[in-house]
């Protein structure tokens, strides 16, 4: 692993050190509204984070409207595991999240290498910000928890991620012992205070 250390522009899609990005996961555009018009004053809030269901009941247009008539924060859209399907398919997500006024996309790239370049380059390709995970909150999640994914993986999705030039990473708040290693694994690569988690 390479360290390419200060030469690195981040590309900051939250401005301060430690922010509070509102998880939108509301169900009606009422309560979207009510939300938004009740936090995005509030000092140490920095985004809104809107998924798929939002998005899919009312279409990601709208929804960004809506947070525009109140703020101009940030808006990230986690499409609740983006980044699977098959290389070609990066380019559609693309072009429909970014005609819909986000500024930001999560990505988690379970799908190899290849999914998880291509759809980081089409992405950005698109004007969207790429915040990458690798590793979700859930139990039973890695394979020595019980689950399927590799206990290896989550530190090759961050690494591949980095090495394209994400500096942006979604890590698991709720097991602190792993954002300490993806933070020590991406200080490595990119340098210290090169990157947001």
């Amino acid at each position: 692993m390479k360290n390419r250390g200060s030469g690195i522009k981040v590309k900051r899609l939250i401005t301060r050190d430690k922010a509070v990005i509102v998880a939108a996961d509301v169900m009606t555009i009422k309560e979207l509204e009510k939300l938004v018009a009740q936090t995005c004053n509030v000092k140490g809030i920095e985004g809104y984070r809107i998924g798929l269901a939002l998005a899919l009941t009312y279409g990601i247009e709208k929804i960004v409207a809506i947070i525009r008539k109140h703020t101009d924060l940030p808006i990230i859209y986690d499409h609740q595991k983006a980044g699977n399907d098959i290389p070609e398919m990066g380019k559609t997500f693309a072009g429909v999240v970014a005609d819909g006024g986000v500024d930001a996309a999560i990505l988690f790239p379970f799908g190899g290498g290849l999914t998880e370049r291509t759809w980081i380059k089409a992405c950005e390709n698109a004007g969207l910000t790429v915040l990458v995970g690798g590793h979700m909150t859930q139990k039973e999640f890695l394979e020595s928890e019980g689950g399927f994914i590799a206990d290896s993986s989550p530190s090759k999705i961050y690494t591949q991620a980095a090495e394209c030039g994400v500096t942006n990473f979604v890590v698991p708040g709720n097991k602190i012992q792993f954002v300490s290693k993806y933070r020590k694994l991406l200080e490595n690569i990119l340098g210290p205070n090169n990157f947001v988690l």
